[in-house]
């Protein structure tokens, strides 16, 4: 991740300079307390006797003493200040007074006045105490004439020593103010120069990350407008197409959300790595952002579209790849549409718009796949859009329901219970809608948490209602996708919904797809699994059978059952399907894991699944999907029901 440059606050090196100052102002005035305590020894030997400038000497000398201490206190530090100032002003006026005016040895320290104001009170005191020196000299000009200054009765060669080391202490003291100013300016020199360069800095990372993916390092989506952009603009180029090729990445949720975050990221991170290895030198890779990415590359209007799509068939098979990351192999896929258009046609909206249309189009037909955009696709994604409003639109005005489908047992005929099978009312005709017309669609637009809590709702308020006629229902079965069940407030919501209505978790039973990818027990799904258990809900897998369930969920997971899937047994009446289904059967027998078939139509598949010790049974010859009030009337007909015409046909046929 980009990050700016660290640069000093302000305020820190305000905080700095003011200490800096601190120190300084004590030791000058320390330095100045030993200075005239030496000076007024050297007077008191050279120059006996109680004057005047004596007794200024040593006032002065306990001045700076107590500014030295004084000043390293923050409140104090200006008051200090300007005593210092003050100080020198004045022992030099009243000094000069008594020891020859202009020509005295103590008139040439007022000049440090001014230095000591600049050092540490600012331009208006070094201004103020500018002004008073001049004015103390001209008042010392105007008193002269007049008689008003007398020199002390000392001989001329003392006090050409005592002025000398006045003059000495003087030049000394403005000599390092002067010094301190040339180190001040040279230092804040540097340190803009330093400032300068860490803030050209700082905006070419700020520019680069303005236009670059802070996880991927590749181009963002600002990058990839300017880039389509400025290749529209290109005078050069007007036998060249522009492609814009939109990738997005299969079963990343999937990944993401049994691995957690960082272990998305690094699928992301490796997946660009491959994107920009396939994509030619001048062409630019972008991620949009999630698990979406963009190429835009260029071809010659004489050259084949089909070398576009080799380009596109080149990256599904590089995304294909096994992924490992912190030593966890994830497998992505890649579904990919792109556009190919010349310059002159074109727009930067209307190119990303289509390649996601095209996107779109190798989504539905399964995935995996690459499509280029055709006018044909627009009314297919405006057909979807619609369908997208009406899906919203169907939990708004509550024509989310369920069908209801029975399961009974294969040794008594009772039924058991139900599976709730998710269904929408159509808007237009009241009909149901199934599912394969919505769910990917509802994934995709993040709808299928909602779907999933209000069809158990909607599950549960029937299981309520058919037991209030008298019905002996055990439990209903609701389904959960992939999303649903990696959600943390899963549980928490079943729990919920069951209390309310005064049920138990037995009351309930969760099918988990098959193919839902769960690899180990850090995976949010497994963790969901296990907090079912606790909360007395049951768990079976769905469609066993169809998917890729390892050994490792079935030893692992808490799971309470199987349901067999309906491709098993199409074809019971053979050997080795039988020897397939026999052999699940007894493996979930020795996990103790219960077992329902599913997908059971005829006498034949009901008599050789009963033979077999198969536990329940569902499907159309049972019974289909129904509404509650169609179920209701199947249950009150039960003698005459599907499942005892089954089982008379199957006594008919000498299979029972």
């Amino acid at each position: 991740m980009n990050t700016a440059p660290d640069v000093a606050l302000p305020g820190s090196t305000l905080h700095v300079d003011f200490q800096q100052k601190q120190k300084l102002l004590s030791r000058l005035a320390l330095a100045f307390s030993l200075i005239l305590v030496v000076f007024t020894v050297l007077i008191f030997i050279l120059l006996p006797g109680i004057r005047p400038g004596k007794i200024v000497a040593i006032l002065a000398v306990f001045g700076f003493a107590a500014i030295s201490r004084l000043c390293l206190r923050p409140e104090w530090f200006r008051p200090s200040a300007v005593a210092m100032v003050l100080l020198t002003m004045i022992g030099g006026f009243a000094g000069s007074l008594t020891n020859g005016g202009l020509e005295g040895y103590v008139a040439p320290i007022l000049i440090t006045s001014p230095i000591a104001a600049s050092l540490f009170l600012g331009t208006r005191a070094t201004i103020i105490s500018a002004v008073s020196v001049v004015a103390a000299y001209a008042a010392l000009l105007l008193m002269e004439p007049y008689g008003l200054i007398r020199p002390e009765p000392y001989s001329e060669h003392a006090t050409s020593i005592a002025a000398l080391f006045l003059l000495a202490t003087a030049t000394a003291f403005c000599a390092a103010g002067f010094a301190y100013f040339a180190h001040d300016s040279k230092q804040k020199i540097n340190s803009l120069t330093d400032a300068q360069s860490q803030l050209i800095s700082a905006s070419e990372q700020l520019r680069h990350a303005a236009l670059h993916d802070t996880l991927t390092g590749i181009g963002n989506r600002q990058n990839l407008q300017r880039h389509i952009e400025a290749k529209l603009r290109e005078e050069d180029a007007t036998h060249d197409q522009i492609c814009v090729i939109h990738i997005d990445l299969d079963r990343f949720k999937e990944v993401n959300d049994a691995h957690g975050h960082p272990v998305g990221d690094g699928v992301l991170r490796k997946a660009a790595e491959r994107m920009v290895k396939a994509a030619g030198k001048d062409d630019l890779v972008a991620r949009i952002g999630g698990d979406e990415f963009v190429i835009v590359t260029t071809k010659r209007s004489q050259e084949p579209a089909a070398k576009i799509q080799s380009l596109c068939e080149t990256i599904i098979a590089q995304i294909s790849r096994p992924i490992s990351v912190n030593g966890i192999e994830c497998r992505v896929g890649a579904s990919i549409g792109y556009i190919i258009s010349d310059r002159a046609c074109s727009s930067t909206e209307s190119l990303i718009a289509n390649a996601d249309i095209a996107l779109y189009e190798s989504k539905r037909c399964g995935r995996g796949v690459a499509h280029q955009f055709t006018g044909a696709m627009r009314e297919g994604i405006e057909s979807q859009r619609t369908l997208v409003s009406d899906l919203k639109l169907a939990f708004e005005e509550d024509r989310i329901t369920c069908a209801l489908q029975p399961q009974v047992c294969f040794d008594t005929g009772k039924l058991l219970g139900l599976e709730a099978l998710g269904r929408i009312r159509s808007h237009s005709d009241g009909e149901l809608m199934l599912p394969a017309a919505f769910l990917d669609i509802m994934e995709n637009v993040g709808l299928i948490d909602a779907f999933d809590e209000r069809v158990m709702c909607k599950a549960l308020d029937a299981l309520i209602d058919l037991r209030g006629r008298g019905f002996e229902i055990t439990y209903i079965a609701v389904n959960a996708s992939a999303k649903s069940l990696r959600s943390t407030r899963y549980v928490e919501t079943m729990q919920r919904e069951l209390s309310a209505r005064g049920l138990t978790g037995d009351s309930l039973v969760v099918e988990v797809l098959e193919s839902i990818l769960i690899e180990d027990r850090d995976d949010l799904a497994a963790k969901t699994i296990e907090a079912l258990s606790q909360a007395g809900i049951k768990t079976v897998i769905d469609d066993f059978g169809s998917g890729h369930a390892s050994m490792w969920a079935l030893l692992e997971l808490e799971l309470d059952g199987i349901k067999i899937d309906r491709s098993l047994i199409a074809n019971i009446e053979c050997e080795r399907s039988r020897t397939v289904v026999d052999a699940v059967l007894q493996l979930s027998r020795k996990l103790n894991l219960t077992s329902v078939v599913e997908g059971i139509e005829t006498p034949q598949q009901y008599a050789a699944l009963k033979a077999m010790g198969c536990e329940a049974a569902q499907g159309f010859g049972i019974g289909k999907p129904m509404e509650l009030d169609n179920l209701s009337h199947w249950l009150e007909a039960f003698g005459q029901s599907d499942i005892a015409q089954l089982q008379d046909s199957i006594r008919q046929s000498g299979l029972g």
